[in-house]
């Protein structure tokens, strides 16, 4: 198999996971609309607005509860409060929870968990074309054939894989989760290194 075979089956291997990736990232976004919408027409800002007070609330028992004030402590709760504290409008001034920051925490959390289900669901109903253990053999039986060095270890650690479908199926949904931008680096990296060497080989400088 020479270099330009290699690049093309490389390439088709991940191009329905590509596809898979780039469908779950357009259903999250129609989905994150329709919540955008249902939120305006429903005016569930009131819901954010009193998660705000329900945060203050906690801010100062703890504010309470923890003595004087430092920034090592503000930093502190503010990572227990989930970053929802904007800057004090002055020196010296109260903290104030802001009501938009916690929708944004709310939504971000939401949409990942959601985007993961999809996923996992396009994952169960198209395995195991989409297995991303076994695509990562096929790619590296591939570089290897045409002479490419595969570290032991890893395939190793691939063939062990192999016997956890559960896990596998995990995997791949969260990586199907992540979306296609981590993809299109790794076609990038992949097409960049055998262009390279099919440069070497043709006497070119790689």
């Amino acid at each position: 198999m020479n270099t330009i075979d290699v690049v093309t089956s490389v390439t088709y291997l991940f191009f329905v996971y590509l596809l898979l990736a780039v469908f779950v990232e357009r259903t999250i976004e129609v989905l994150l609309a329709l919540f955008d919408y249902l939120e305006l027409k429903f005016h569930w800002e009131r819901f954010w607005n009193r998660k705000a007070q329900h945060y203050e609330e906690r801010l100062n028992r703890l504010y309470v509860y923890g003595g004087p004030r430092d920034e090592r402590k503000k930093q502190l709760f503010d990572w227990i409060l989930w970053k929802v504290i904007v800057d004090r409008p002055n020196t010296g001034g109260k903290d104030i929870v802001s009501a938009d920051l916690i929708r944004i925490n709310y939504v971000r959390v939401a949409s990942r968990l959601t985007a993961f289900v999809i996923s996992l669901i396009v994952v169960l109903t198209q395995w195991p074309t989409v297995d991303v253990v076994q695509i990562t053999n096929k790619v590296l039986a591939n570089i290897s054939k045409d002479g490419g060095a595969i570290p032991q270890a890893l395939k190793s650690f691939l063939d062990g894989l192999l016997a956890f479908s559960g896990f596998r199926k995990i995997l791949t949904a969260a990586l199907l989760t992540m979306g296609s931008e981590p993809l299109h680096e790794l076609i990038k990296k992949v097409e960049t290194r055998m262009d390279s060497k099919s440069k070497a080989l043709a006497g070119g400088k790689p």
